[in-house]
């Protein structure tokens, strides 16, 4: 399971040029739109690396925040690797005024973030996984107040941990509830770690558990990578199964378990790749986002209901070219009824930054980072109209976090 962050990718184009994929519908439409460009303001030529000192750094998860600053998420090296949280300024700097030196730890070694929130008080919750001795994954639930310190009236001075048995425990998102509560959704290793299950677990404000449930929604190996909150306050989970059944769908009752009037939607198109990116527009259309087996990026788009939207693309998918070696990580819903979608190009030391801005049906156009060693994992849109993404850059064979942003 440590080891399916990323899945099937092949480096092929390089450059930083605009460029279309074939078309998915109008040309006219795709002539008329333009792919996000870094904005040069931003750090250094739109592009801000984390390093706070020797050892790997990695950036999985980030917030806008109202004033432009953002959050980032993930794990630097202290002592040794930890969780950490770091906020940078809306010009591409670490706040000094937040945690210490603007980067806050939240665990206490080999642990990882995984997913990142505000709640409605603009508390910051983390969550993620850290390794016990001699055991698997366990999972890490921890709150920070805004200024970065720990939030000392959570859990046991502000971390939480839970272990669900001997397998891992691996978080996917943390989401905070109407009610107050704190809900994560994650994947929970069976058998050995041979089989994989969703797991949803539920939190009051004090960080007590409320309780977990498991649910099964495919045989066999399951990923559920994304969850999201809709509208209605019901969870929306996506993922990849291992096998013939692709990438999948599924919205979740209140308990937890499957909302069987929803069922499990899948999308065989993606068998043999990945999903890793999840979004719900202003419509509550679902966007699904991924990887095929022939390595080429995909965005699929379903109703609120979860039918299948066959004015997106052809026949509901829309995407770039095969055997490019693209993965979308985020999809992030426009104004205009399209979607800017975020990822990398390639492998490894050959791997590139990745954006897209796809029309409201579907046609899309493409633009390639100049940096070599570049993946963007997560992205947040900010009020200024922009879009931070985060992830890591590998110069040197030196893992460092990245925060890029985007106009």
């Amino acid at each position: 399971m440590r080891a399916f962050a990323l899945v099937g990718l092949a480096n092929c184009w390089t450059g930083s040029s605009s460029a279309p994929a074939p078309p998915v519908a109008s040309t006219t439409a795709t002539a008329q739109l333009a792919a996000p460009s870094l904005d040069l303001r931003f750090g250094v030529r739109g592009r801000a690396v984390f390093d706070i000192g020797p050892g790997e750094h990695e950036l999985h998860a980030v917030v806008a925040l109202a004033d432009g600053s953002a959050l980032v998420a993930g794990h630097a090296f202290f002592d040794k690797r930890d969780a950490c949280v770091a906020r940078f300024t809306r010009d591409g700097v670490l706040d000094p005024h937040f945690g210490s030196g603007g980067v806050a730890r939240v665990g206490t070694s080999e642990a990882f973030v995984r997913a990142v929130a505000v709640d409605r008080k603009a508390r910051i919750l983390v969550a993620g996984y850290f390794y016990a001795p001699g055991e698997a994954e366990n999972l890490l639930l921890a709150r920070l107040l805004p200024d970065g310190t720990l939030d000392a009236s959570f859990g046991t001075r502000g971390v939480v941990t839970a272990d669900y048995g001997k397998s891992d425990d691996r978080p996917s998102a943390v989401l905070p509830l109407a009610d107050g509560n704190i809900a994560v959704v994650g994947i929970h290793g069976t058998r050995a770690g041979s089989e994989y299950e969703m797991y949803t677990a539920r939190f009051d404000d004090r960080g007590r558990q409320l309780h977990v449930t498991f649910v099964d929604l495919l045989p066999g190996r399951e990923f559920v990578s994304r969850a999201k909150l809709d509208r209605d306050g019901s969870i929306v989970v996506a993922g990849y199964a291992v096998g013939d059944a692709g990438g999948f769908v599924a919205r979740l009752a209140p308990d937890g378990t499957l909302d069987r009037t929803f069922g499990v939607k899948l999308v065989p198109e993606l068998a043999g790749g990945s999903v890793w990116a999840l979004a719900i527009d202003a419509r509550g259309r679902i966007l699904l986002g991924g990887q095929t087996a022939t390595d080429r990026a995909v965005a699929v788009r379903f109703t609120a209901d979860g039918a299948r939207d066959r004015t997106w693309g052809d026949g509901g998918i829309a995407g770039g070219a095969e055997h490019a070696g693209d993965q979308l990580y985020e999809l992030l819903p426009q104004a205009d009824g399209g979607a800017i979608a975020v990822g990398f190009r390639g492998l490894a030391s050959n791997a590139k930054t990745l954006v897209a801005r796809f029309a409201e049906n579907g046609a899309a156009r493409w633009r390639v980072g100049d940096t070599a060693g570049d993946f963007t994992f997560a992205a947040a849109a900010d009020l200024r109209g922009g879009v931070i993404a985060v992830g890591m850059t590998s110069p040197r064979d030196e893992i460092r976090g990245l925060v890029v942003r985007y106009r």
